[in-house]
């Protein structure tokens, strides 16, 4: 099992408006769950899912992302399809 910090999901959501445009962030229960690596409903609760779904548009957003996340310590993850 991993050990991640713990971050509140407004703090999250606050640094990422600062990487990306607030149009490419989702808070929608449906994108969460629609993103989650094993979507099994049995086994699902609110704390396994993304504290927010973010679609970056351009490779700086992304690598803005990936040093944000890396810097704190955050898991990110992608699609793979």
């Amino acid at each position: 099992m991993f050990d991640y910090p713990e971050y509140s999901p407004e703090d999250v959501y606050r640094d990422i408006q600062s990487i990306v445009p607030e149009e490419h962030i989702s808070t929608s229960v449906f994108e969460k769950v629609n993103n989650v690596i094993d979507p099994y409903t049995y086994n699902m609760s609110q704390t396994g899912l993304p504290y927010i779904v973010v679609r970056p548009g351009s490779t700086e957003e992304v690598s803005g992302l990936m040093k944000h996340a890396n810097s704190r310590k955050i898991p990110a993850f992608y699609p793979t399809d």
